[in-house]
């Protein structure tokens, strides 16, 4: 404890109180109680203010409008104490917060000392005050002292700092953790500047409101580690009535909500100055780490401010920490997702790995909230180096939906949100989940724009509640409002938004079962939509896109020739629309038409004749590519649309295969450069299939030509050969795991890992080691391989490959 240092007007007082003099005349502390049908707790309260050490005091209680005759209790008191003063007013209840108001007018005492009428002081409490507020110097720059509050002398509410006395604002308690409930007490004469503001009509405003303008303009506390008030949490207290109260008392709320978010950027952006001027030194020293410690141990409120988040992301770029700078990135865009700045600094990061469709994404999402000049720069960049269309850039841009917004036109505004991709797509679905009610599509395009005061209707305040405050960072507050939401309806926003706070928190099976049901309802929804596909097989790659067709079939997609054929068709903002690329000019009106419509249109790409084709082919929601090849081509020609490869190239075929049987005979389609070293010495046969190139010889032997239909019917042999260039995903490879051909492929190649890893051919070096190899095999040894290509067969025969590339692309 404290010790004085000189003799104090406490130990001149308490001198007298204990010889049982009057000390009427002398006032230091005021404590002040509201009360409302309190009379059944108030003698507690009473009799620990008897019992106090010192008593230089006076007590105000204002009866907030009681019913229950409190005044007959505390007229007997006013009568017959004889320490202190009591002083009762009696007012029409208006809440706690009028009667500090009116108190603060009466007191006379130096400090101000609140206790609510169910609780009540220790008995050295009013002591102790006077002790800890004698001991700060230089007073102007202090509101007050505060102790603690405990559920009894011993036990602690909330969490405190370790050492005798901190000094801080109210602002300033987390990061000196100082948390829980604590007994502030003020000078009178700051609480009397700062009066508590007073909304007619309502009667609940939070003390937090004052506490934090005191705070902001820079006025510490002396925070003592002593408990001095022990707190009782009634069920009719305001603690657990809280919820209610916000609800009655919406005004205040806002006001609340808008001053506490005042103050807090204020402190914040004094914190960050500090935070700043240190990661300047660690630039300059070259400690990174250090400066990575040191943002990582700054307290939640600060550490979370974007700002200090970039500056954080920053320095793991430095160091070469891609991932986690992503990660951390990536989490910005959750949180501050009306913020262009992380969007951009992702798109560079993206870039810079060649991964450019999440880049592009990135962009766009930017475009939406930059502010105009820097609008316009990202807009050419866009239109420079990916080929954007004045169509593209308009779909991602809020202006119009603004417009429509100001202008009372929901409707207009709701469709432009639902097809803009760059939006959120939790926001979007939210609009599909509320399509037909105006009052919710007002108050999520609200949401969405950043508008700060969307009115609403008192049944609909949590909902508003619930997400405003979690755009403004206030994860706990916004948490109560989440459930409150779900408790009447399992929204998809509300649902998403409250798993990504569980895992904030730790709370991870709770996430998930929240993260489940998120997908649960967003699948309900976007199964309002259907998913069509257009039929037409006009290319040398027949086959191939006759499977295609065949699958979207299976699938039970719907065709669009006959709807189109009629004339009379009209998609809904849900719909996908499947094409196969190259397409006719035709079906390229249909694709122009549904990219305008910012519809989701997904095209399988068989091949690219001109690279030109990217400024088209980028318009599309995701392609999907039958090769890594042609993946990689796209690319490096500037292709950013997501970019799906299936596994393998499936081969669909409804007659059944003869399972092959061991012999020394080799088939080769269509690959005629590995020849240029054959040797007339093989013992073993080679089949060759595909246009006559070569020349027969002994062992060599050509098969003909057949189209694809045919091809798995015609093969002869055991074994099928793959030249060094052939890729994993190519029609041959395909061809020989359809019809269980084991692999015969050359070492270091990618393939040649594939088929050793899964047991489905084996490897030479030169054509010399075939026969050698051969010689080694048994029947079942061969029997095994083929064995293990079965669920290959099955899987191209049957288009797995596809499905499982175009459900991703569904999703």
């Amino acid at each position: 404890m404290l010790q004085k240092t000189s003799r104090s007007n406490s130990e001149s007082f308490t001198e007298l109180t204990m010889k049982g003099e009057s000390v009427l005349g002398y006032c230091q502390v005021t404590v002040f109680t509201s009360t409302y049908n309190r009379r059944y707790t108030l003698e507690r309260l009473y009799e620990s203010l008897r019992g106090q050490t010192v008593k230089p005091m006076e007590w105000i209680i204002v009866d907030d409008g009681s019913s229950d005759d409190t005044y007959q209790l505390i007229f007997p008191w006013i009568e017959t104490e004889i320490d202190f003063e009591i002083i009762y007013l009696r007012v029409k209840n208006g809440g706690k917060h009028r009667a500090i108001n009116k108190a603060c007018d009466l007191a006379r005492g130096d400090l101000f000392c609140i206790v609510d009428s169910d609780d009540y002081l220790t008995n050295d409490a009013i002591e102790k005050i006077i002790t800890w507020e004698q001991s700060i110097q230089g007073k102007p720059g202090y509101a007050g002292v505060a102790g603690n509050k405990g559920f009894s002398d011993h036990q602690l509410i909330g969490r405190t700092f370790e050492s005798e006395y901190v000094d801080a604002t109210s602002l300033e308690r987390e990061k000196y953790q100082i948390e829980g409930d604590k007994a502030e007490v003020f000078y009178t004469s700051v609480l009397k500047k700062y009066k508590f503001p007073e909304i007619q009509g309502e009667n609940f405003i939070t003390e937090s409101v004052v506490w934090f303008h005191i705070a902001s303009d820079g006025l510490k506390i002396r925070w003592f580690n002593d408990i001095i008030y022990i707190a009782n949490y009634l069920e009719d207290g305001l603690t657990k009535n809280g919820d209610q109260l916000i609800q009655k008392n919406p005004k205040g709320t806002l006001l609340t909500q808008h001053l506490q978010a005042s103050y807090y950027q204020q402190f914040i952006l004094k914190e960050k100055e500090e935070v700043r001027h240190y990661i300047h030194e660690v630039l300059v020293s070259g400690d990174l780490e250090a400066g990575i410690t040191y943002l990582n141990g700054l307290i939640p409120r600060v550490k979370n401010d974007i700002d200090i988040q970039l500056m954080l992301a920053q320095l793991y770029l430095y160091l070469g920490k891609i991932s986690v700078a992503k990660n951390i990135l990536n989490d910005m865009t959750m949180v501050y997702s009306k913020d262009a700045r992380p969007y951009l600094k992702l798109g560079k990061i993206e870039e810079r790995q060649q991964q450019l469709s999440l880049a592009v994404s990135h962009y766009q999402k930017a475009l939406l909230y930059l502010d105009e000049s820097a609008n316009q720069s990202l807009i050419e960049k866009l239109k420079k180096t990916y080929h954007f269309t004045s169509n593209q850039i308009d779909r991602v841009l809020l202006i119009r939906v603004k417009e429509h917004y100001k202008k009372g036109e929901l409707e207009e505004a709701k469709q432009l949100i639902i097809k803009n991709p760059a939006i959120d797509e939790s926001y979007r679905l939210e609009l599909g989940f509320y399509f037909n009610n105006e009052r919710f599509v007002y108050y999520i395009i609200g949401l969405i724009l950043g508008v700060d005061d969307i009115s609403s209707s008192p049944e609909d305040l949590d909902y508003v509640k619930a997400h405003q405050l979690f755009d403004q960072c206030q994860y706990d507050q916004s948490l109560v409002y989440l459930f409150k939401v779900l408790s009447k309806q399992l929204t998809p926003l509300s649902l998403y938004r409250l798993s990504y706070i569980l895992k904030q928190k730790g709370q991870l099976g709770l996430a998930t079962k929240y993260e489940n049901l998120y997908r649960l309802v967003s699948n309900q929804i976007k199964s309002s939509g259907r998913i069509y596909f257009i039929e037409e097989s006009t290319t040398p790659l027949h086959k191939f896109r006759t499977d295609i067709n065949t699958i979207f079939h299976q699938m039970g997609f719907h065709s669009l020739n006959r709807e189109l054929e009629l004339g009379n068709f009209n998609f809904s903002i849900f719909d996908t629309v499947l094409f196969q690329y190259p397409f006719s000019s035709n079906v390229e009106k249909i694709f122009n038409s549904c990219c305008t419509l910012n519809l989701k249109t997904i095209l399988v790409v068989h091949q690219v004749e001109d690279l030109n084709e990217m400024i088209q082919l980028n318009q599309a929601s995701r392609l999907i590519v039958m090769s890594h090849d042609l993946k990689t081509k796209l690319i490096e020609q500037g292709c950013y649309c997501q970019l799906l490869v299936r596994e393998h190239l499936d081969y669909l075929i409804n007659q059944e295969l003869v399972v092959p049987t061991f012999s020394k005979n080799v088939i080769l389609v269509e690959d005629d450069e590995i020849l240029d070293d054959w040797n007339d010495n093989h013992s073993f046969t080679l089949n060759v299939y595909g246009k006559k190139t070569v020349q027969e010889r002994t062992h060599l032997i050509y098969k003909g030509e057949f189209d694809l239909e045919q091809t798995p019917l015609k093969l002869e042999g055991s074994f099928g050969l793959v030249s060094p260039h052939t890729t994993i995903d190519s029609w041959q490879v395909s061809l020989y795991l359809l019809t269980k051909r084991p692999l015969i492929c050359f070492e270091g190649t990618e393939l040649a890992t594939f088929v050793l890893e899964h047991e489905l051919g084996f490897v030479i070096s030169t054509l010399d080691e075939m026969e050698a190899k051969l010689n080694e095999i048994s029947n079942e040894d061969y029997a095994y391989m083929v064995d293990h290509m079965t669920p290959y067969s099955i899987n191209i025969a049957s288009g797995v490959y596809f499905k499982q590339a175009l459900a991703t692309a569904l999703k």
